[in-house]
């Protein structure tokens, strides 16, 4: 998030979190930071790419909720949402890094309003609401403003997942709002 919210006893608590699970991801894998970093970015950039060359990513109601009426704007989020949920379902090394990165944006007070902050919340609640978060059927967005405190509540458990767990949180959500088993996106053998 923003400066000013990272200082707060909040965005110490998301951060010491993130950092601890991305840590662990790290020291658990055989892959460079560097190496694991740029293949998780690839696996985004690739689900952009087959949702420019298939279809034009759906408009699930979790995400409709909070979009406004602006079309440029709605297009974006719809592929966003796709390519992160995507990247953390199909990471095979740092779905953790995925999440948190996803996660930074949506705690940035700075960029309220932008596709990023909406899909944090969605992805972020729709995980929460798969493992059993309490909390997770309010909404964290309210007139598109996000409400950290409520969203840190949600995020921090998701910390503690397994690599596997939110893996499988991930592909669960996907389902929910695609009506569709995901296409995990996977390097060359």
């Amino acid at each position: 998030g923003d400066d000013a919210w990272a200082a707060t006893p909040g965005g110490r608590r998301i951060a010491a979190a993130a950092g601890a699970a991305i840590a662990r991801e790290l020291a658990a894998s055989k892959t460079a930071a560097a190496a694991a970093l740029a293949a998780t970015v690839r696996r985004h950039e690739a689900r952009h790419a087959i949702d420019l060359a298939t279809r034009e990513p759906l408009d699930p109601p979790a995400l409709a909720r909070y979009v406004p009426m602006n079309a440029a704007l709605v297009r974006r989020s719809r592929a966003e949402l796709s390519a992160y949920l995507s990247q953390i379902a199909s990471d095979p090394v740092t779905p953790q890094l995925g999440l948190w990165n996803l996660a930074n944006l949506g705690f940035d007070a700075h960029l309220r309003g932008t596709a990023e902050t909406f899909v944090a919340a969605v992805v972020i609640e729709g995980l929460a609401r798969h493992e059993g978060i309490p909390g997770s059927v309010t909404p964290a967005i309210h007139n598109g403003v996000v409400d950290r405190a409520h969203l840190e509540a949600l995020a921090l458990p998701l910390a503690a997942l397994s690599d596997d767990e939110l893996r499988r949180a991930a592909r669960e959500l996907w389902l929910d709002l695609y009506h569709t088993p995901i296409e995990p996106i996977v390097d060359d053998p």
